[in-house]
Parts: structure tokens; sequence; C-alpha cells
């Protein structure tokens, strides 16, 4: 049997299966939804906030002190104080803090050139356990001593982060996407994509926490899998009530309807699951845990939703489809007169388009393209203290110590030497020494401490201050300077071996790991996209315009994030003007943004397949696949960006850069890319649209399409 045949039958059988099935059907997801409902439960102890690299010169580092010099990441805290006797005040509350704290240890005590003080209590704590001794510890030392660092600083977002989130999904995510459904469904069928979200989602989650056992994986998880499920849950729920109602209005009858419905939409859900999948899954091969936990749940949620969409919700529209449908919260007489109406505007809209398609098409791209440049000015690095809000009590903290010192104080480069055996130290002396001498008189070193011994006499230990924030280019490129030419030009005798580690080495090896093998993960992905596209459209040529239609306008959404934050136009705004672009922000807008591109392109191409195939004509089809489809489109996609949009209410510079990325990249989508780029270019294209020559469809095991011949020729 023929691929093509054979999906279509399958699909078929399973949903036939389903409808005859239902009580077991409905068992299953049940139990389903109770096991992720418990397994979602138990999640949230078992997400990390951290960044970690294995593998990485800086994860080593950080390995060799906490095992050496007991110091850990999160476990410095800094007690600092300003105005009248600050030192006496900051040393007295370090004194009576530290024996509280698990291995607490007074390491260093500075007066600043502000007169303010600062002492730096060395801890065992780590991680999660450090930002939880926070709380106690600024009840103890009382409001007149600020507790900053690591771990503070991390107590401190993560209510605000928490806030933001809230406020994006519950005040605006929700009554948006609740008042377009309301109104795109006018029906009790506004039920349908909750009740498939809380299907597909669920088990989503209790996967994840089967996986959280054994991969690290983000806090931001949860509310990414909230997001895409429930965003595919709306795409998918639209796409088949749509076409549900379209056969209904054509006489079929209840369960009739129901079938012819899943053998159209459900073929295009397969499609549009797996090109989905493809793009989330993406970040499963980066070599960052902190992007893999997102591509794990981006491989989850698609696969779950396709088989929701193929079981569940057949039946759910067969035992209750015609009575939520009965249910109207707008009057049938309208309902259909704007269905009407839509069907009309998009016709004349669409038709706008293909008789202007020849000034449309190359002024929309000169368009993209534009908004796309600034992508090459793009700077990268990790998260850093640069634009968080001033009123936290651990920035405040921070600006104390930065009145006068180094930012890079906090977060210093580290260098260790490993002379691969205990009571060697002595042998790498000369070479420390030259490199000493190289560090003195490179222009980005501020102070370079001694070098520090651990107790087996194996390690040196050497801190090195820096002149910028350990995040920023100018540090990132001293780091590549000091593994590069410094270290060895110290000259270091074999076998010993020497690491750097810290702020600024920390940064270069995350935007490397992040962003160094990504392109070719990229050409990829693209790859087999475009296998699976070549598939579902019947064309050699449609699925390659999709994949450049969706690189420009992620390009398009990245460059104007750039202007907005990199540049600052949006500061009139309140958006905070930022540094550098977080590494990872790029690599989630990518895989996230072509995974919900390549939905909606799924949803408009395969459309205007099945009328190509009735027609045999390029205008109709174009016409009669957006007009069908084009405010399905439009609808979920003002929904998404709406759920996107909301993070732009918080104050924390990620969460602005994310939520303006997606949310102007999906507008974008649905307005210039598909509303007029996609049907102008088929335009311009005609016939070839459709071409897929003979050997293709024998080398990928199509069949005929509606009984013509393999070969789809101009």
């Amino acid at each position: 049997m023929h691929g093509e045949a054979s999906t279509g039958v399958l699909i078929s059988r399973l949903a036939g299966f389903s409808l005859r099935h239902q009580r077991l059907v409905v068992l299953v997801w049940l139990v389903a939804i109770g096991a992720g409902v418990a397994g979602a439960l138990r999640l949230s102890p078992l997400l990390s906030s951290g960044f970690a690299l294995p593998g990485s010169d800086s994860r080593r580092v950080d390995q060799i002190l906490a095992a050496r010099y007991g110091q850990r990441g999160n476990s410095l805290f800094v007690l600092a104080a300003r105005g009248d006797s600050a030192r006496t005040r900051a040393v007295d509350a370090a004194i009576e803090a530290a024996p509280t704290l698990p291995g607490g240890k007074l390491v260093e005590i500075e007066r600043l050139p502000s007169g303010a003080a600062a002492v730096f209590v060395q801890t065992r704590l780590s991680g999660a356990s450090a930002e939880a001794a926070i709380g106690p510890l600024r009840r103890l030392v009382g409001p007149g001593v600020l507790v900053t660092g690591d771990a503070a600083l991390q107590h401190d977002l993560n209510p605000l982060l928490a806030r933001a989130l809230k406020i994006g999904e519950l005040y605006v995510a929700m009554p948006v996407a609740l008042a377009l459904l309301l109104f795109v469904f006018g029906t009790g069928a506004v039920l349908v994509p909750f009740l498939f979200a809380a299907a597909a989602i669920a088990p989503a989650l209790g996967l994840a926490w089967v996986a959280a056992h054994f991969l690290q994986l983000s806090n931001y998880l949860t509310n990414m899998v909230m997001m895409i499920g429930f965003g595919i849950a709306i795409d998918y729920s639209l796409l088949v009530v749509h076409r549900y109602r379209d056969e209904r209005r054509e006489g079929a009858g209840h369960e009739a309807a129901i079938n012819e419905t899943m053998r159209h939409a459900g073929r295009t859900i397969v499609f549009s699951g797996l090109a989905v999948s493809l793009g989330l899954a993406l970040m499963l091969l980066l070599p960052v845990p902190f992007l893999r936990g997102f591509g794990l749940g981006g491989l989850l949620v698609p696969l779950i939703s396709i088989a929701c969409a193929l079981t569940f919700l057949p039946v759910l529209l067969l035992r209750i489809g015609d009575r939520l449908e009965r249910l109207r919260f707008l009057p049938h007489a309208f309902a259909e007169r704007r269905h009407l109406q839509e069907l009309r505007w998009w016709t004349a809209h669409t038709g706008w388009v293909i008789r202007r398609a020849k000034i449309v098409a190359p002024l929309i791209a000169v368009m993209l393209v534009a908004a796309a440049l600034p992508v090459a000015g793009i700077r990268l690095g990790p998260g850093s203290p640069t634009g968080l809000p001033p009123g936290l009590q651990a920035i405040k903290g921070l600006a104390i110590l930065q009145h006068g010192r180094s930012v890079d104080a906090l977060d210093p480069t580290t260098i260790v030497v490993d002379s691969g055996a205990a009571h060697r130290d002595r042998a790498a002396v000369p070479a420390v020494a030259r490199l000493d001498g190289l560090l003195r008189h490179d222009p980005e070193v501020v102070s370079i401490g001694p070098a520090l011994a651990d107790p087996s006499g194996r390690y040196l230990k050497i801190t090195v201050v820096g002149r910028h924030d350990p995040a920023s280019p100018t540090a990132q490129r001293f780091a590549d300077r000091l593994r590069t030419k410094l270290i060895p030009q110290a000259r270091f005798p074999a076998p010993i071996r020497v690491l750097a580690g810290g702020g600024a080495a920390y940064a270069a090896d995350f935007v490397s790991r992040t962003l160094g093998s990504f392109p070719w993960l990229i050409l990829g992905v693209l790859g087999l996209t475009y296998v699976l596209l070549t598939r579902a459209f019947r064309s050699l040529l449609l699925p390659l315009k999709a994949i450049l239609l969706n690189l420009l306008t992620v390009s398009a959404a990245c460059g104007l994030m750039i202007v907005t934050f990199q540049w600052g136009w949006g500061s009139w705004a309140g958006l905070t003007r930022v540094g550098q672009i977080e590494g990872w922000i790029p690599v989630f807008m990518f895989t996230l943004l072509f995974g919900l591109s390549m939905d909606y392109e799924v949803f408009l191409v395969s459309r205007m397949r099945e009328a190509w195939e009735q027609t045999r004509s390029n205008a109709r089809a174009v016409v009669e696949g957006l007009a069908t489809t084009g405010r399905i489109v439009t609808a979920a996609g003002l929904i998404m960006a709406a759920a996107f949009g909301g993070m732009l209410l918080g104050s924390i510079p990620t969460m602005q850069q994310l939520g303006f990325g997606l949310t102007v990249a999906i507008l974008i989508d649905i307005t210039l890319v598909r509303g007029l780029l996609l049907p102008s270019t088929m335009a311009l294209v005609g016939r070839w649209n459709w071409y897929l020559p003979a050997w293709t469809s024998r080398a990928l095991r199509l069949a005929p399409a509606g009984g013509a011949s393999v070969t789809s020729t101009p």
C-alpha cells in the first residue's frame, strides 16, 4: 500500500475504532489525565533554575572548587551596609549569621571606596537550599544590612517571575483567549479546546515528572508545556470543529460529518503535529540541559495532542458535539451571516492579493528582510543583573558593591591549575608567575588574587577580577583570550592542566554550547521537515517555500527584538534596554516559532491542496484554501499572541524579550506572511506549486491524488 493511502487508512481506522469503543477511549484518557495530574503536582521540586553546562571547562572548575575548596554555586553570601558604622554593622551581622548557615565562615571583609562595607560568608549551601536560606538570614540580620549574591538574586527573582507569568496567563491570556473563542465558536463548542487541553497537557506533565528523575529540567517547563498545549488544543479544535460544521452545512449526518472531518482534518493534524515536534525536538539535541528540558516538553505535547485529536476528539464530538452546538452564545442567524461574510471577505482579499501579486510579494519580502537585518549585530550572553528591577534587595546590595568596585567581583574568572597528583603544585609555580605577569598587562584585568593550594597540594586556584560584567561580550572575549593565548603563553609543563571558569568563562561556554552546533541542527531539522511536508503537500516547491517563509518570519521577529531591547528603541514603552540578548532566547524562539508557523502552514496549504485536486486551478485553490482556513489561522494566532504578549507586562528583561519576540513573530506570521506573502507567491509561481515528478512519488511511496497521475506537471 502506498504511504499516502496507508496514512489515510490508518487515521480512518483509528477514528473508527475510537467511535466504536467510546467508553474504552474515555476511560484510557481519564486514567492518563489522572496519572498526569498526580505527576504534575509532584513536578515542581524536581525542576531547576540553573543553566549548568556538563563537560565544559567552567563546569569542571565548579566541580573542583566544590570538592577541593568547599566553594559551591550560590554558596557565597554577601552582607553589605552603607552609612555610619557600616563596617561594624556588616561584620556583626555576619558573625551572628555565619553559625546559622551550614559550613558558614567569614572569608573576606572589604571596606568600599564609598564608605560602605561588605562581608563575604562562604557556606556549604547551593542551589535551592541556598535560596531557601535567604529569607531567614534577612530576618536575622535586620533591615540595616542587605543580603546579596547569586542565591539572594535568584530568591528575589523567583516571585517576580511567578507573578509575571501569573499576570500574563490569568489576567491577559485567558480572558483574551476566552473572548476570542466565544466569538469564533459562538456555541458551547468553546469548551472543546479546554477539554482537549486538559487531555493533552496533564499526561505531558506526568511524563515530564518521570523524565525529571533522569534529566535536568527547567522551572519554566510547566509554563511552556501549558502554553504550547493550550495553543495546539485551540489550533486542532478550531480545525476540527470548523470542518465538522462545514460538513453539516453540506447536509451530512452527525456521525457521517465526524467521519468525513477526521478523514481530512485528521491527516492535516498528523502532519502538522509531526512538523511541530520536529521543530521543538531540536532542543533535545543541544548540549545544554536547560534547553533539552524544553525540547522534551516540546516533543511530548504535539505527539500526545495528535493521539488526543485522533481518538478523544471524535468521541467528544459524537457524544456531546450536537448538544454543545445547540448551546448558543450568538444567535444562529447572526453566526451564519458572519460565516458568509467572513468567506466573502477572505475571498475578496485573496483575489485582491492575487491580482497585485507582482507588487505585494516583493514589497512584503523587502519589509521582512529589512526587519531581519539587525540580526547581524546581535550580542549574546547568559543572564545578567543589568536591567533587573532596582527595588530588589539583592540588586540594592549589588549597587553598593559595584560603587567604585568592579562589577565582576561577585563572579570573577577563576583559574584552576591541576598538577595531576598530590603535592605537585610547586611544579606549576614558574608558569603561574609568567601567567600573573601576562594577566597584569591585560586591559580587562582589575586585580589578581594569590595562587591558593587545596589541602591535597594538587590544585592551585587563582582569582581574576575583570573590569566588565561577566556576561558582556567584552568579558567573553577576555575568557577566550585567556584560554587561547595567555595560558598557552605561560608555558605550563606537561602533564599540568589549566582550566578557566567563573563568570566570563561560563558566559563564553554558554554561548558556544548554545549556538555552536545550532546551525547544523537547524539544517538537519529543515531537511527532515522538507521531506515531511513533501508528503503532506505532494509538491517539491511548496515545502521549500514554507521553510523559507518560516525562516524569514523568525529572522524578522529576532531583528525587531534586537532593535527594541539591544538598541533600546522600546524604552519609551517601559521595555528594558539590555547590553545583550540572553543566548537561549533566539534558540527557543526559532524552535517554537518554526513549529507553530508550520502548524499554520499545514492548515492552509492542505486545504489548498484539496481544492487543487478538485479544480486543477491554482487561483481557485489559493482562494478557497485561504477563504476556508484563513480565519482559523488568524483566530488561533491572535490567541497565541495574547498568551505570549502577557509576558511583556513583567519587569524581568528575559520575559520581556521572549514575550515580545514570540508575540511579534506570530502577528507577522498571521498577517504579512499568511495573509499576503503566501498567496502572492503562490499566485506568481502558478501551477508549478503542485509539481511533483514521478520519481519523487515513487521514492516517497505516494499514491495518485484524486485518481490523477502521480506526476503533477505545470
